[in-house]
């Protein structure tokens, strides 16, 4: 089963508030679904979240000249349609010869392991093309950059980076919680169980907590609690300070070391989603 995280770094603390479009701001498409959001607004640059187990489903015009902008630093598009492509380093380009729907994977050239978006597009004679910018759910990280990290010894979080500690617990998570998905060095601690707590109108459920010798991993439901939609942000719920009662002897300003969600970032009222907290504990 592929896992759908969304995983956001950590930054200055915001405020969790309902979901507004800025009128400046990108296509949102938190409310509408990706087609709508361009005809609404086809001048504007489309932000659309992708995931490997999702067909994104977009528009496309055949009077002007589209752009795909990838995560990628060499796009490379498979395809089985007469529509013929331009590649300009992480940008697509294209013009739909017609009306027909045709679909695409997106992926990086020259990685095998580099992840592939499938894209629908639906042409149709807007005047003005469209700009696509993909949002990963899972951030891409190219060889090169691989290539550049640290080479210490295997073991949870030294050759491993952050990110890919929390896609595995997210394919944890999604495969009915199948130890095989956990990251290598990891085991689940039974005895772990603390109480629930809120952030804002959030309810914060604790269940699990996975050790490993650099990090600990902390799984919590997240519940709206509010009357309206809400968004979760990465700093909101970084916070493990003594408060929340996660961390024993923790400091004040405990923090995550990373906040992942999982399936979802956006709950209408009443529904959940799984947190995923990266922590650097302080062993003795």
């Amino acid at each position: 089963m592929k896992a759908r995280l969304v995983i956001l770094s950590i930054a200055l603390s915001s405020t969790i508030s309902p979901i507004s479009n800025a009128k400046d701001s990108p296509v949102s498409v938190d409310d509408v679904s990706p087609h709508q959001a361009q005809m609404a607004a086809p001048q504007k640059m489309l932000e659309l979240f992708v995931e490997e187990s999702t067909t994104a489903i977009v528009g496309a015009s055949t009077l002007d000249l589209n752009v795909v902008i990838t995560p990628f630093k060499r796009a490379k598009v498979t395809h089985n349609t007469n529509e013929s492509f331009t590649i300009d380093n992480n940008k697509i380009f294209f013009q739909s010869m017609s009306q027909e729907p045709f679909s695409v994977f997106v992926t990086e050239d020259d990685d095998p392991n580099a992840p592939q978006y499938k894209m629908m597009f639906v042409p149709s004679n807007v005047p003005i093309g469209f700009q696509i910018k993909l949002k990963p759910d899972i951030p891409y990280v190219p060889k090169s950059a691989k290539r550049e990290q640290t080479a210490n010894p295997k073991s949870d979080g030294y050759s491993t980076d952050l990110s890919n500690i929390a896609t595995r617990v997210a394919k944890f998570l999604a495969d009915r919680r199948n130890l095989k998905h956990l990251p290598e060095g990891f085991r689940v601690d039974d005895d772990f169980a603390k109480p629930p707590y809120y952030i804002g109108n959030v309810l914060m459920n604790p269940e699990l907590r996975i050790i490993g010798t650099n990090y600990d991993i902390y799984v919590m439901n997240a519940n709206n609690r509010a009357n309206i939609d809400l968004q979760l942000s990465a700093p909101d719920f970084a916070t493990l300070s003594p408060t929340t009662g996660v961390v024993e002897d923790a400091f004040e300003d405990e923090r995550a070391r990373l906040v992942g969600f999982y399936p979802r970032k956006v709950l209408a009222p009443g529904q959940s989603t799984s947190l995923i907290l990266i922590h650097e504990p302080r062993r003795l």
